[in-house]
């Protein structure tokens, strides 16, 4: 029986500042945090509501890297490149799925500092983040792999939402 859905980060082409970003471990992910809601609500003295829409496209972008992956080198560089700069530098990035329909892609943005350092066998994953002031967020359905015990064959009846 399927426990659950993942998806493979093999299917999500990452781009920062040009650089495809690759080195995603197990557990690996990326995050995205908006700065605000798309809407806030208002409520009035008699109780009346009304909705306001807020232009704030800003946001981070979290993205988990295994310690060994090539793309840190890339990201560090990018950092330093910025800190040479008397006002730093920004980088367009982009995370699309290439078997969905999300998307998430930003015109300016800065890396905020180096991951935190571990140092050890199974340190874990590198956190790299970005925050961005113009993120344009796209989400659709995406692609997934049901997740099945081992010699275990699918029954379309053990596939969620699929009615035989």
């Amino acid at each position: 029986m399927a426990q659950s859905a993942t998806e493979d980060m093999l299917s999500f082409a990452v781009i920062v500042g040009g650089f495809p970003i690759t080195g995603f471990g197990p557990g690996g992910a990326i995050r995205f945090v908006a700065g605000a809601p798309k809407y806030t609500m208002r409520i009035g003295v008699a109780g009346l509501g009304s909705f306001t829409r807020v232009n704030d496209n800003s946001g981070t972008l979290s993205i988990d890297l295994l310690p060994t992956a090539d793309a840190n080198d890339a990201m560090n560089a990018m950092l330093k490149f910025s800190e040479s700069r008397p006002n730093g530098a920004n980088f367009a990035s982009s995370v699309i799925d290439t078997s969905g329909r999300f998307s998430l892609v930003c015109g300016s943005c800065a890396l905020t500092k180096n991951p935190d350092p571990t140092i050890g066998d199974g340190s874990g994953l590198m956190t790299w983040d970005l925050i961005g002031v113009d993120w344009v967020h796209n989400t659709g359905g995406r692609g997934a792999t049901p997740v099945f015990e081992q010699g275990e064959v699918p029954e379309l009846s053990n596939i969620p939402g699929f009615d035989t």
